[in-house]
């Protein structure tokens, strides 16, 4: 009983994650994707880039 619960707790950490992810792309359409690799998290925006 206790591993389900910390299951179901886990489970509605993850869902409330990617709830508030999806109310963050509304209040700022510019950012598709917030956190991307090369998104500019890592200070110099080199990360996760890949040459084209």
């Amino acid at each position: 009983m206790t591993q389900l619960l910390a299951l179901l707790g886990i489970t509605a950490l993850c869902g409330g994650w990617m709830v508030f992810q999806l109310w963050l792309a509304k209040q700022d359409p510019s950012k598709k994707e917030p956190f991307r690799p090369g998104c500019g998290a890592c200070g110099n925006g080199a990360c996760g880039k890949r040459d084209s």
